[in-house]
């Protein structure tokens, strides 16, 4: 059938119905809220969520840390009162060290002079005699060969004691200690003995060196304590004496 228009059939395409939801659908989809409403409510950042027992430690950390740090400040009474007991007892230990160390001082100087007491050269029984100090020239500063001979001391009269000190090979110089007269008297000494006489001052008292009979006379009397008289040969060595003079001691 050529001349025949051909027919054309437009299809059409059914849109499919919805159907009716069940009473079963339409409750589960109550249920279960829709996806849009959650990403309206959905906010843009979540902040963390702090629960209670982390905020508990939080805060537990902190009241820690004040206490810590108040401890630095703030000392307890027990604690003031154990420094104040321990001021104490180092006081008290600095005050035995300073009192031993004082002791020991005391006891040293006491054997000192019992020592120096004890090696003097005169003898207890002759010191003892007399009530004066017996002086005599120290063997350490004598002359070069001056020699105190020690076994010569001797009371040859009341009140009086008497030694000697040897040198140049047999030479002896007398010392005699005995209480010291007046002024007067002394002076008087001097104007018979030795009328031409030289003044020497020494440490002691000032001595008074003359010539009697081809021997050297000294008269020395000692400043609140006895009279040392000296003789010696004529030919002694004027600067050995003057030394001999400043050895004395008592």
């Amino acid at each position: 059938m050529a001349g025949k228009a051909k027919k054309t059939t437009k299809k059409t395409t059914k849109k499919p119905t919805k159907k009716a939801p069940t009473k079963a659908a339409a409750k589960k989809a109550a249920k279960q809220p829709s996806k849009v409403v959650e990403q309206q409510a959905e906010p843009h950042a979540q902040e963390p969520v702090v629960t209670p027992k982390e905020e508990a430690v939080e805060t537990q950390s902190v009241e820690e840390f004040y206490l810590s740090s108040l401890a630095y400040r703030i000392r307890p009474l027990e604690l003031l009162e154990e420094q104040s007991l321990l001021r104490a007892h180092r006081k008290r230990q600095r005050i035995k060290v300073v009192a031993g160390t004082l002791l020991i001082i005391a006891m040293l100087s006491i054997g000192i002079l019992q020592i120096a007491h004890t090696t003097s050269p005169v003898p207890k029984t002759v010191a003892q005699s007399v009530k004066f100090p017996v002086y005599y020239p120290d063997p350490k500063k004598l002359p070069k060969g001056y020699i105190l001979d020690t076994d010569s001391f001797a009371n040859p009269l009341n009140q009086g004691v008497q030694y000697a000190v040897g040198y140049d090979g047999g030479k002896k110089i007398v010392f005699t200690v005995q209480t010291k007269p007046s002024d007067n008297d002394l002076q008087a000494f001097n104007n018979s003995y030795i009328p031409l006489r030289i003044d020497y001052k020494t440490p002691l008292g000032q001595a008074e060196i003359g010539a009697y009979q081809l021997q050297t006379l000294v008269s020395v009397p000692i400043n609140n304590g006895p009279w040392v008289i000296i003789t010696a040969p004529g030919d002694i060595n004027p600067a050995d004496l003057k030394q001999i003079l400043l050895a004395l001691k008592k």
